[in-house]
């Protein structure tokens, strides 16, 4: 008995294959077992044969598919040179001995055999032996084909054509590894010499018996110049393209044809091309004329947000947009786009669910960034399969979500079909047809299928339903697939592939950008500019153009079809997005947080993390290592930085960003960065200038002046003064105070210049307080206790790093001189003036310590009665830290005096004053500051020494000023 069961399955299984070729005699339908590794999943019986009659003897589905669906990728044309891997292979390995002399990246026009593009004048790539110096010459050359590109050696090299084969057909040359097929097919290469030496190559392939399109088209071929054993030899590399409107209204015109107007045709990575050329504009209404009824918005579909929602009021039963997780922020159970949509065939009704990528929400613009936001597709699935299930028969997931997101949907209840990006998907060519049977299922049974077609294909899926009776239902898919390549002549009346999406036209005029190889040199092989590279020199580009001192720029992908240097049509394929950009004033502490946010993603990428929370990736320009100027980041200051329209848009990702004030409007994104690199192109720049801006360096390091108002305040302060009569005679407004309560001003401003060498500082502190004096046994008296006036310049050297970063990050030699002196001379003494020398070291830009420094203190007194000398030592020190809400800061100087045969009681063996305050922000740069100032002495005469201490509130103003980047 079982033996007969066998035999009868095997039949029914032989009939079924001969209807299924019958039935599709265009698509694709490989020998071998149907759907072998398949995602085909089922809550009941799954098969990839009929089902047996069950136990009632009734055959639970019905023999003929009568609803048909078809779903593509995307419309718009696409093209890859994997094979490029081969080469990048090539110069890698040693033992090869090649080397890449230069590469261009040109236009084709071909016809599937025959392949004609323009070479500039230069050695001839046949090379001698073919008659270089002929006006036409004629030689057979080696084509490798693939399903991707044809890999021709334009030369006899028997060599290098059978390290390539072996390299093109080894898994292990790409990343991930992957098995391709690969055909040798016989050409012939001719070359017509024209005038002014430019040269016109034509590839004729031998047709072989191959059926295939002869409509013309165009595409891209890249020339590879290698030199081995000192010979010359190029290597072209043409790329295949696939898809492209008029491709898959082809293709589904030919469905169509075979099973009629009712077949439901979707786009799943949505409708619009990436840039903006002048046919982007119709595309929604070239789709509904070929067929298509709905499809799932992609990213250069959301930046058309409102084309889209336009597009839906003007036709209400036109193509549909669906996306039931782009949602309103304040409403997020609705969204700007229909959720589903319903269709009616053969008596059933099916539900199609629209669900889009969360990481495309970059792409909204500004305007519907704040009012939008993409939410968990899972989530919104569930809302939206309880919403439609009890009135549909058939629920279908459509979706261009990641491999992860949509694994969780083949596990949803309630979903019958899940189209979607492939689990699994053959490497070597176009899927076997694939088939999943479930002959009784109930409406809530996790989905029966999940679709296996690629990026393409046509994919056509064959149902057969029947209703069972107590809500149940048989239900049969098959899938087979067309392929959207070049053996399909496109359909008249739709846009023809645009090389220039690629930057590939036919003059694509200078380069902007040196090549890769140039940019990267330690780099083997071909390897791809990194797109946050590349934004993070547009977004030094754009720091400069603007005067600022930063620019943070969103990271988009980079399209590099060349292995030479990129052409301004390229550079600006890559900026097609419309944003522009801002310059605005940000606070130290929230440009710190920008730095370590952008630090992040550039360590998770590096470490192949998944997707950081940020959905919007973002590169900074003018920070090199962190630092600006060199300088670690000052939270206490303020600077100029360029974002765009876009990141501001995206403040719930970047909260740094909400502290932004002053914001000024700029110019395009793309005309500003496009203008900068023709200056830096027409400025003959080396590769090595370039390199430095992908690190985030200016591209130029002018010296900086900051001007710090450390200290614009009136001061209160109680003084008491403990002291000997021994000190009368010294002549110093601390030491002959007394106890006292001050009201005073004080300014005190700090003007450095900095470069990479050098730092220059410049001070000037001037104080003057009146005070109610208590001398004692005597009335009050009103006094002047604070006058003092002095200025300070000292230049220091750079010449070393040092090692602990909180105390300082350079070392070098200084010098400086200061003058000591007072606003209002003090009645009784002579106008104080004092002249002082300092050599020495200075540490500078610590975390905590901004500055100290040590050295020799050589001083001339002109306060006496006649001029006095003192030498000595000298050490200053200045802090600066946030602490909390404020910030604390110190300064610490102190002389300390040699004694010599001259010395008298008004000289001094020692002083020193210590200032701490703790700097509380009240408005802006306005503060209140508690501080502590205590300044010792000692006489050099007599062993006797005091203190004058002094506590109390200051109420300041301080701010760091770059006049270079910002307004006062």
């Amino acid at each position: 008995m079982p033996g007969r069961a066998l035999l009868l399955a095997a039949a029914l299984a032989a009939v079924l294959s001969a209807f299924a070729a019958a039935e599709h005699p265009s698509f694709s339908s490989p020998e071998g077992a149907a759907g072998e590794g398949a995602p085909v999943l089922s809550s009941a019986a799954v098969a990839f044969a009929p089902v047996l009659p069950d136990d009632r003897g009734a055959a639970a589905v019905p023999p003929e598919p009568r609803i048909h669906l078809a779903f593509f990728t995307s419309p718009q044309p696409s093209m890859h040179l994997p094979s490029l891997g081969a080469l990048e292979r090539l110069l890698r390995e040693r033992t090869t001995g090649y080397a890449l002399v230069r590469s261009d990246t040109l236009l084709c026009h071909h016809n599937s055999g025959t392949y004609h593009f323009r070479l500039p004048a230069g050695p001839a790539p046949m090379g001698p032996a073919a008659g270089a110096d002929a006006t036409l010459s004629t030689a057979a050359v080696a084509v490798y084909e693939t399903s991707d590109d044809l890999v021709a050696v334009l030369g006899e090299d028997s060599a290098l054509a059978g390290t390539l084969e072996t390299f093109i057909r080894d898994p292990l040359t790409y990343d991930p590894p992957s098995e391709r097929v690969l055909e040798r097919r016989r050409a012939e290469l001719q070359m017509a010499t024209m005038e002014g030496g430019e040269r016109l190559l034509t590839l004729q392939l031998e047709p072989e018996g191959r059926a295939g399109s002869s409509q013309w088209r165009s595409s891209a071929v890249l020339l590879a110049v290698l030199r081995h054993e000192g010979r010359e030899r190029t290597v072209a590399f043409i790329a295949k393209s696939i898809r492209g409107e008029g491709r898959v209204a082809a293709a589904v015109a030919e469905l169509r044809r075979r099973h009629g107007d009712g077949v439901l045709v979707f786009s799943r990575y949505g409708a619009y091309p990436p840039s903006d050329g002048p046919d982007a504009a119709g595309t929604p209404e070239r789709l509904e004329r070929m067929g298509v009824s709905a499809v799932v918005p992609a990213e250069p579909d959301l930046r058309r947000i409102d084309e889209i929602e336009a597009f839906h009021s003007a036709r209400p039963k036109g193509l549909r947009f669906l996306a039931a997780n782009l949602v309103y922020s304040t409403a997020p159970e609705r969204g700007p786009l229909p959720a589903s949509a319903a269709y009616e065939r053969e008596g059933a009704r099916i539900c199609v669910i629209g669900l889009t990528r969360a990481q495309w929400a970059d792409a909204l613009p500004a305007r519907a960034a704040k009012a939008l936001r993409i939410i968990d597709p899972l989530a919104a699935a569930r809302r939206e399969v309880a919403r439609v299930r009890e009135g549909c028969d058939l629920v279908v997931a459509l979706t261009n979500l990641t491999l992860a997101e949509n694994a969780g949907l083949t596990a949803l209840p309630g979903v019958d079909l899940v189209l979607a990006d492939p689990r699994y998907e053959s490497s070597l060519g176009v899927p076997d047809v694939a088939e999943a049977i479930d002959s009784e299922r109930s409406p809530w049974d996790p989905p029966l299928y999940a679709a296996r077609a690629g990026a393409a294909t046509l994919s056509h899926l064959a149902l057969a339903y029947r209703r069972l009776g107590d809500r149940r239902r048989a239900l049969r898919v098959r899938e087979d697939y067309r392929p959207l390549d070049e053996t399909l002549t496109d359909a008249p009346g739709y846009p023809e592939f645009d090389l220039g999406a690629f930057g590939i036209t036919t003059d694509t005029g200078a380069a902007l950008l040196p090549s890769v190889r140039s940019l990267y040199p330690e780099a083997l092989g071909l390897p791809e500019l990194r797109k946050r590279d590349f934004w993070t020199l547009a977004a030094t580009l754009a720091a400069a153009d603007a005067g600022a001192e930063a620019a943070l720029l969103p990271v988009f992908p980079v399209m590099t079809v060349t292995a030479g240097d990129f052409t301004e049509a390229m550079v600006a394929s890559w900026l097609e997005r419309p944003d522009r950009l801002v310059a605005l004033e940000l606070p130290g502490d929230a440009l710190s947080e920008l730095v370590a946010q952008v630090r992040a993603q550039e360590a998770r990428e590096k470490s192949h993390d998944a997707a950081p929370p940020e959905l919007l990736r973002a590169a900074l320009g003018g920070v090199e290592g962190g630092r600006i100027h060199g300088e670690p980041v000052d939270a206490g200051s303020s600077y100029r930085v360029v974002v765009t329209e876009l990141l501001l848009s995206r403040q719930e990702q970047y909260p740094a960003l909400k502290k932004a004030r002053r914001p000024e409007p700029l110019g395009p994104l793309r005309e500003t960065v496009l203008a900068a690199l023709r200056r830096a192109a027409a400025g003959s720049w080396g590769p090595e200038r370039y390199r430095a801006l992908l690190a985030g360096r200016p591209p130029r390091e002018d010296a900086l002046w900051r001007v710090n108002f450390r200290d614009v305040s009136a001061n209160l302060s109680n003084t008491k003064v403990v002291r000997d009569e021994a000190f009368n005679r010294v002549s110093n407004s601390r030491i002959q105070g007394y106890d006292e309560f001050l009201l005073g001003a004080a300014l005190k401003v700090d003007a450095e210049r900095r470069d990479e060498s050098y730092r220059w500082g410049n001070t000037l502190e001037a104080e003057y307080a009146r005070s109610r004096l208590r001398p004692p046994n005597q009335p009050p008296v009103v006094n002047v206790t604070t006058n003092r006036l002095l200025m300070r310049t000292v230049g220091t050297r750079s010449l070393l790093s040092f090692p602990w970063h909180w105390l300082a990050e350079s070392l070098g030699p200084s010098v400086g001189l200061q003058y000591d002196g007072e606003l209002e001379k003090t009645p009784g003494l002579r106008r104080k003036q004092v002249y002082s020398l300092f050599p020495g070291v200075e540490m500078f830009g610590g975390s905590w310590m901004k500055s100290v420094s040590l050295g020799a203190n050589l001083k001339r007194d002109l306060s006496r009665d006649s001029a006095n000398n003192q030498y000595g030592l000298r050490g200053r020190a200045l802090l600066s830290h946030p602490l909390g809400a404020g910030t604390l800061t110190g300064e610490l100087w102190s002389n300390y005096f040699v004694r010599t045969r001259e010395d008298s009681d008004q000289d001094l063996l020692f002083e020193g004053d210590l200032n701490v305050k703790l700097r509380i922000p009240v408005f802006r740069q306005t503060w209140v500051a508690p501080f502590i100032d205590f300044y010792f002495f000692g006489l050099k005469t007599l062993p006797l020494k005091g203190y004058s201490a002094m506590t109390g509130v200051s109420i300041g103003f301080s701010r760091l000023w770059k006049p270079q980047y910002e307004r006062f």
